[in-house]
């Protein structure tokens, strides 16, 4: 039996008994935190099923698997085998793996982990009466951060608290690629705001407390900046000048470069929504925005406006001038053109 997704195959490890429980069970899982997750979650899974006599994990090479199948154990009634790394196994090793898998028994649980497993043996496992197959691949760029807000979601409903939209998109944006240091923000997180548990998690909370780049504020700055937030915005741009956000300090014509950018994308979106341009249409002018990018770029546009946006630009590009040309005071200067805007 073959799964591609994580809550059809939980339903059914779940529906199992211990006579009824797979003697395999293969996590073929691209990305390595969903796959240590997907593990863990599992053997929760086969100790509520095993009860108290079910075995720790242990983990066991291709060759030392047939030796481990043959022993028992005075206190368990079942064991827990661990293959793990299959896409690093050898042609050696994957031989004697196939060669194992008509003997095992459900007396004896074999697990594998991994980020693939050659085709040839992955249809063995299925055509297996008891093997079971999840495989998960990589999500697809514009999708990841949208996978990794909800992750932060569920993960929060553990710890019983709730996110702000801002302070997840925050999160998501700049922990996208790192759900092992993620998780060690967001415990901390949790942690330090224990006191007020019954609120939701805030933007301030999350830069008062996570180790944000530099690279994830100056995005916020954007945000805030065209959504018309200027408290925030004003916040940020000092946070950034002064080198608050552990990525060391930023000039002033480095963030004016960047909201020029993003000014300059989102004014483009602008004119095509006023031209009456269809969205899917609009999307093919900017493949690097997908999903909640788009979308969210798509409502900056309308709430902004094309006009405003314009002199928006404008209004950066003469200050940008002016600072190469004037002796202004630079982190003042921004700040009145952020309030400006």
């Amino acid at each position: 039996m073959k799964y591609t997704n994580w809550q059809a195959f939980d339903k059914v490890v779940a529906g199992c008994t211990k006579s009824t429980l797979s003697p395999l069970f293969c996590l073929l899982i691209k990305d390595e935190f969903e796959q240590k997750e997907a593990l863990h979650f599992l053997l929760q899974r086969l100790k509520a099923i095993l009860g108290e006599t079910c075995p720790q994990l242990k983990r066991v090479t291709p060759e030392e698997l047939a030796e481990h199948k043959a022993s028992f154990s005075l206190f368990s009634s079942h064991s827990l085998l661990h293959i793990q790394h299959t896409q690093d196994l050898n042609a050696a090793e994957l031989q004697l793996l196939e060669e194992q898998l008509t003997h095992l028994n459900n007396t004896c649980i074999l697990i594998l982990t991994g980020k693939d497993l050659p085709t040839a043996l992955c249809k063995k496992i299925e055509a297996m009466t008891a093997g079971v197959i999840v495989e998960i691949g990589d999500v697809k760029p514009w999708e990841k951060q949208s996978k990794v807000e909800e992750w932060i979601k569920s993960y929060a409903v553990r710890w019983k608290r709730t996110v702000q939209k801002e302070a997840l998109q925050l999160l998501a944006k700049e922990f996208q690629d790192d759900r092992f240091a993620l998780k060690e923000e967001l415990d901390k997180l949790f942690t330090y705001t224990a006191d007020k548990s019954d609120a939701p998690i805030t933007v301030n909370d999350v830069r008062a407390i996570v180790c944000l780049s530099n690279k994830a504020i100056i995005w916020q700055l954007s945000d805030a900046l065209l959504t018309k937030d200027k408290r925030l915005a004003l916040a940020i741009v000092h946070s950034l000048q002064e080198g608050d956000g552990g990525g060391g300090e930023f000039h002033p014509l480095q963030i004016l470069r960047y909201l020029r950018n993003q000014v300059h994308s989102v004014l483009e979106i602008s004119s095509l929504v006023d031209d009456q341009v269809a969205p899917d249409v609009i999307m093919k002018r900017f493949p690097t925005m997908k999903g909640k990018s788009f979308e969210k770029n798509i409502e900056f546009a309308r709430r902004y406006g094309t006009n405003d946006l314009i002199r928006a630009l404008i209004a950066i590009d003469t200050l940008e001038v002016d600072l190469k040309n004037s002796a202004k005071d630079e982190h003042l200067a921004l700040e009145m053109l952020i309030v400006s805007l």
